[in-house]
């Protein structure tokens, strides 16, 4: 196993969830956990930064109650669509020093039985737990361990590569039914992601809807390729109707300014429109010839 700070171990274990103002009580699996959190598999929605307390059977001792805010969900379709488990993901909070050493021994506990699992021969698990967490957070680009950056090409190589690497491992004789498991959803998880991201109009979608960034570094990111930049300005046009209706306006008022020779006012209100809508990549290529 590696040895990574906040290290996630693969658990499958009953535990009791319970939200904070104790009307519900949940009784889910485990599937991994760490010094910081851990992730419950569930199809009932828990609500994003719900306070919820975790209680599951860790030494002689009895059970241990934790603290936690969900952090992360993830639901029932996203599940089905990259092949791993609907749940939510738990930050742990107020753990005191007895709590913690408790956890912490359950931890090597748990630790020493994955080990015991894998027997003496070497098996980095590294490249599972990476698309794993990326399948978790619904990351096609973690999935395939590629930046938001990344042409085709580097998709395409990546693809490649974690598909042989997975397919190794699942032709290894030495893997842990459970192990196995693991790998083998890796591996459609891996292959899920390579055929969204080589379809620049899947591609385009996915960024417009999960990347986080902000409008005018998305559009910067995407100018590169003109078929994914075409989907983003389309799902933006259906987003946002009334900004593009009058992004369009102010494109082509700022035409009609160059036309007469109003370099500086085409250039002002090509910024607004820009402002309204960052994805009129026409009018973004025409404004780098308008020189005053």
């Amino acid at each position: 196993m590696g040895t990574r700070e906040h290290e996630r171990l693969p658990v499958n274990q009953r535990v009791k969830v319970q939200l904070a103002d104790r009307q519900a009580l949940f009784d889910l699996y485990l599937k991994d956990i760490s010094r910081g959190g851990l992730f419950v598999e569930t199809e009932q929605p828990l609500p994003l930064r719900a306070r919820i307390e975790v209680t599951l059977a860790v030494d002689k001792d009895g059970a241990l109650a934790i603290e936690g805010e969900v952090v992360h969900v993830v639901g029932k379709e996203q599940a089905a669509a990259w092949g791993c488990a609907a749940g939510v993901g738990v930050q742990f909070s107020n753990l005191d020093a007895d709590k913690r050493d408790r956890l912490e021994s359950y931890l090597d506990g748990v630790r020493a039985r994955l080990d015991q699992e894998l027997g003496d021969a070497p098996f980095d698990t590294n490249l599972i737990d990476q698309v794993e967490r990326g399948s978790r957070k619904g990351d096609l680009y973690a999935v395939l361990g590629v930046d938001l950056k990344a042409d085709d090409v580097e998709i395409e190589v990546a693809a490649e590569m974690r598909n042989q690497a997975l397919g190794s491992l699942l032709a290894r004789t030495d893997v842990t039914p459970q192990l196995r498991t693991r790998i083998a959803a890796a591996k459609n998880a891996a292959e899920r992601a390579a055929t969204m991201l080589r379809d620049p109009a899947r591609r385009g979608g996915y960024l417009f809807r999960s990347s986080n960034l902000p409008p005018e570094q998305l559009a910067d990111l995407v100018s590169r390729w003109p078929a994914v930049r075409a989907e983003v300005a389309r799902q933006w046009e259906q987003a946002f109707p009334a900004n593009a209706e009058e992004s369009r306006r102010l494109a082509k008022v700022a035409q009609q300014a160059v036309e007469v020779k109003d370099v500086a006012g085409a250039r002002r209100t090509a910024a607004l429109a820009l402002k309204k809508n960052p994805f009129l990549f026409e009018l973004r290529d025409a404004l780098r010839g308008w020189k005053e």
